[in-house]
């Protein structure tokens, strides 16, 4: 099986930062016929050119040059975030029902546990999906950040609440 697939990758990548070929030619000090030639994969750059294009738009070789995995797609990716920060939201109102009693003093405790346990996979989801979807501009923060938002805000007011 044939991993290499630079041709598309390059072009997804041209397209994505929104270049022509004429443009990516210029930067990297070549020709748009090169481009061409790497695009129809007909020809390969040098490695020096390769790093050259895995700098410029921040990839690795590796992403660079190998078939990419199929991304999540978008309402996946909603549907994960919502169901984590409900399970994130869940997890906080049983610890403060259950053990708030035995941290009554500080009652910020238990709710703060569930924050942390989700919270880290909810940024680190957040991170890889930012990672996949740079290239293509589908950086989707506003979603996560008011879904986080909520959580936060109900861990307060049930934390205040007690």
């Amino acid at each position: 099986m044939n991993d290499i697939q630079f041709s598309e990758n390059l072009k997804t990548l041209r397209h994505s930062h929104h270049l022509t070929q004429e443009q990516l030619a210029e930067i990297l000090n070549t020709t748009s016929k090169s481009i061409s030639r790497w695009e129809n994969g007909k020809t390969m750059p040098d490695y020096t050119v390769m790093l050259e294009l895995s700098r410029y738009f921040h990839v690795s070789l590796d992403d660079l040059i190998k078939k990419t995995q199929t991304p999540m797609s978008d309402q996946a990716y909603h549907q994960l975030l919502s169901l984590l920060t409900s399970l994130a939201l869940l997890l906080s109102l049983t610890l403060h029902s259950s053990l708030g009693n035995l941290f009554y003093q500080s009652t910020a405790i238990p709710l703060i546990i569930p924050l942390l346990l989700l919270g880290s996979p909810l940024y680190i989801t957040q991170v890889r999906y930012y990672l996949h979807h740079t290239a293509s501009g589908q950086w989707l923060i506003a979603h996560h950040s008011s879904l986080f938002l909520i959580l936060l805000v109900t861990t307060l007011i049930l934390a205040l609440s007690r």
